[in-house]
C-alpha cells in the first residue's frame, strides 16, 4: 500500500525523490521520509503526516546527495508516528531501507536479533529487515540483502542503501510491485509507473523474487540465489496529463468529469466504425469454457457484479462471483473449464492476485480487465483487456467502475454473438446504444448544481441507505461505498426487497435514502419499497428515468438520468459519485486522501 521511490544518479536526489513521492502519496499518507547518502553517511528525515510536512522541512534544511530513497506510508505495523515512519536505519546507522508490504515472520527474527543485542526504536516489521541486513553484512551489500530476504516470509518490496557503498543500491521484489526507470546512467525506482514517467519512458518491471543491483551506473538482476536473470526494458505509453489536477480542486472531481472521454477511448480501442467489436481473442478465450467465475475487491467487485448480470443475461455462461479476500480456491467450478474474470484498477490488488493464482493452479483460464499496463495482474493473466482510463489518483475510484463495466459489456456482447444467443440486430443496436454513453454522462454532469443542493440537505446526517434491485443494486453498492470512503458517513446498500427483513427498523424522520429505479422490469416493486421508506419519514432521493412516471409525488428529490436500452448502471452511478463528492466537500474532508485508506491495496 505504501509508496517507494529511489534515485541513483548525478542530480540532487532530494528534489527528485520528493517529486516522486508526490506522485505516490495516494498509496499512503500517514507519514513520509527520505534518506540521502553523502560522504560516507546517510541523513534521514521523516515525519508523521502528509508529505507536505516533510517538504516544508527540507526546503529550510536541504539534504544534499545524489543517491537516496523515499517513502510515503500507509500504516500496518505500528501507529502513524515519526518513529514508525520510513526510512528505517540499522543500529549502526550504516544501512537505510524503505519497505512496502508485510513480513509475516518478523517477530521471530526480531527475537533472535534482540538476543544478539540489537535495539529497536519502532513497532514496525521494517526495522527488523534493516537490522538483519546489518547482521548479515560482511562487506558486500548485495550479498547481505540476499542473505536477508531468503529468511523473510511475506509480500514485500524493499530498497536499501548503505553508508559503506557510494553509488550503490539494492532493491527486492517479493509479490509487491517495484519498477525501475532508466535514463542513460540515472535510475529511478518506484512502486508505480507514473512516478517514473516524468523522467523516462524506459522501464524495467521486476518479477517476483527479483533482486536488482545498481552499482557504478550499471543495473543487473538476480534471483534469490543470486543467479543472474534478464529483465528486458519496456517503453511505457502512459497518459501523463491525467496524472495532473489541471483546473480542478481535487483529482476525484476531475476523474468524475473525465468519464465521457474514457468511454470514447474505450470505443476507439475496441469498436470498429461499422459497430463491430474488435476483441479477436474472444473465440480462443471461451473455447472449452463451461462457466465464468469473477473475483475482485471493492469498487472492482461491484463493477464485476454488474458485469456478471450482463454476461449471464445474454450469454450461455453461468456466472459465479466472489470477493477476492473470501476466495478459497476449493469451489467445484474452478478447473480447466473455468474462465476466471478478474477486475482491478491498479493490477496490483493483493487479494485478487492471490485468488487468481489459486485458480490458475487449478487449471482455470485467467482474463483480466485492468487499467495499468504491465501491472502484475496483467502480466500473470492469460488474456488482458485494458480499460485505458489513464491514471486514477483519487483513492476513491470513479472512472475505474464505469470503464470496467463498459469493457466487460463489450466482451459479453462478443461472447453472445459467437454463441448465437443474441441476434445480429440486437448486437448492432446495443453497440449503437453504448456509443451514447459519453453524451449521457455529460448530460448527468451538467446537473451537478442540483446534486450539490441535495448534498446540502444531507451532509449533516450520520447514516443513510441506498436501495434498488437487480443491476441497480450493484450501483447502490458502489454509490454507498463512495459515500463511506470520502464523507465518513455511515452508509448501507440494501436490496430494496430486503428492507422489511430488519433494516427498515433504522429509519426515522429525515433519514436519507437513495432509491435507484432504472430497470423498467423492477419499477412496480421498487416503487412499492420507495413508498415504504417514505411513509416512515425517510428523506428520499430517487435516481430514475424520465419515462418512469409518478415518482415525484412520493419523492423528496428526483435525479433524472438519460434513457438507455442498455442498462449498465453507468448513467446512474455518476450522480452518486457527485453526491458523495459534494457531501464530503461540505464536511471539510480531504477528498483525494480519505483517512485510513490507500489507493492500491498490495497487502492481504
Amino acid at each position: 500500500m505504501c509508496g517507494i521511490f529511489g534515485y541513483v544518479g548525478k542530480k540532487n536526489a532530494q528534489d527528485i525523490i520528493l517529486a516522486g513521492l508526490a506522485k505516490l502519496e495516494y498509496r499512503g499518507y500517514d507519514s513520509a521520509g527520505i534518506s540521502i547518502y553523502n560522504n560516507n553517511a546517510i541523513t534521514t528525515v521523516k515525519f508523521k503526516g502528509k508529505l507536505q510536512t516533510l517538504t516544508d522541512y527540507v526546503k529550510k534544511s536541504p539534504v544534499v546527495g545524489n543517491i537516496g530513497i523515499g517513502h510515503t506510508r500507509w500504516a500496518t505495523h505500528g501507529i502513524p508516528s515519526d518513529i514508525n515512519s520510513h526510512p528505517h536505519m540499522s543500529n549502526d546507522n550504516k544501512f537505510s531501507i524503505v519497505h512496502n508490504g508485510i513480513i509475516e515472520n518478523y517477530q521471530e527474527i526480531k527475537d533472535v536479533l534482540i538476543k544478539k543485542g540489537y535495539k529497536f526504536k519502532s513497532d514496525t516489521d521494517t526495522e527488523v529487515i534493516v537490522n538483519l541486513i546489518q547482521d548479515n553484512y560482511k562487506g558486500n551489500l548485495l550479498q547481505a540483502v540476499q542473505d536477508t530476504v531468503t529468511k523473510l516470509i511475506g509480500a514485500y518490496a524493499i530498497v536499501v542503501i548503505s553508508a559503506n557503498h557510494a553509488n550503490e543500491l539494492v532493491a527486492v521484489r517479493a509479490k509487491s510491485p517495484l519498477i525501475i526507470g532508466k535514463l542513460q546512467n540515472e535510475y529511478f525506482l518506484a512502486s508505480d509507473i507514473q512516478a517514473i514517467y516524468p523522467h523516462t519512458k524506459e522501464a524495467y518491471y521486476l518479477e517476483n523474487n527479483d533482486i536488482a543491483h545498481i552499482q557504478a551506473g550499471k543495473l543487473n538482476f538476480y534471483d534469490f540465489k543470486l543467479k543472474p536473470v534478464t529483465r528486458p526494458a519496456k517503453i511505457v505509453d502512459w497518459v501523463i496529463d491525467t496524472a495532473e489536477k489541471g483546473d480542478y480542486d481535487f483529482f476525484m472531481l476531475k476523474e468524475i468529469h473525465e468519464q465521457p472521454n474514457v468511454m470514447n477511448n474505450i470505443f476507439l480501442k475496441y469498436v470498429n466504425d461499422d459497430n463491430t467489436i474488435k476483441m479477436p481473442l474472444v473465440a480462443e478465450l471461451i473455447n472449452g469454457i463451461e462457466n465464468i467465475h469473477m473475483v475482485s475487491c471493492g469498487t472492482a467487485y461491484f463493477a464485476g457484479l454488474a458485469a456478471g448480470r450482463i454476461i449471464s443475461r445474454i450469454t450461455k455462461f453461468n456466472m459465479y462471483e466472489d470477493i477476492a479476500s473470501e476466495f478459497t480456491g476449493v469451489d467445484k467450478h474452478i478447473n480447466k473449464h473455468c474462465l476466471m474474470l478478474v477486475l482491478s484498477q491498479s493490477g496490483e490488488t493483493a487479494d485478487t492476485l492471490n485468488a487468481m493464482r489459486i485458480a490458475k493452479s487449478k487449471g482455470a483460464r485467467i482474463l483480466a480487465i485492468v487499467n495499468v499496463q504491465e501491472s502484475t495482474i496483467a502480466r500473470e493473466s492469460d488474456y488482458v483487456f485494458y480499460t485505458n482510463a489513464g491514471s486514477e489518483i483519487a483513492v476513491a475510484s470513479t472512472k475505474a467502475f464505469s470503464s470496467q463495466i463498459l469493457v466487460a459489456t463489450l466482451l459479453a456482447l462478443e461472447i453472445a454473438k459467437l454463441q448465437k444467443t443474441i441476434t445480429p440486430t440486437f448486437y448492432q443496436e446495443q453497440i449503437i446504444e453504448l456509443r451514447k454513453l459519453s453524451y449521457n454522462i455529460t448530460e448527468v454532469l451538467n446537473s451537478e448544481n442540483n446534486i450539490e443542493k441535495i448534498a446540502k440537505n444531507i451532509h449533516k446526517r450520520h447514516s443513510m441507505f441506498y436501495i434498488g434491485r437487480g443491476l441497480d443494486y450493484a450501483t447502490c453498492l458502489e454509490g454507498s461505498l463512495k459515500m463511506k470512503e470520502i464523507s465518513y458517513m455511515h452508509s448501507e446498500a440494501i436490496p430494496s426487497g430486503e428492507l422489511k427483513h430488519g433494516s427498515i427498523a433504522l429509519l426515522n424522520e429525515g433519514f436519507p435514502v437513495v432509491v435507484i429505479i432504472t430497470d423498467k422490469n423492477m419499477v412496480a416493486k421498487v416503487t412499492s419499497n420507495l413508498k415504504e421508506v417514505k411513509s416512515r419519514g425517510a428523506y428520499t432521493i430517487v435516481v430514475t428515468l424520465k419515462s418512469i412516471k409518478n415518482l415525484e409525488s412520493i419523492s423528496d428529490e428526483v435525479i433524472y438520468v438519460p434513457e438507455s436500452n442498455s442498462n449498465l448502471g453507468i448513467n446512474s452511478v455518476i450522480p452518486l459519485q457527485l453526491l458523495a463528492y459534494h457531501v464530503a466537500l461540505m464536511r471539510g474532508n480531504d477528498i483525494d486522501k480519505p483517512r485510513n485508506l490507500a489507493k492500491s491495496v498490495t497487502v492481504e
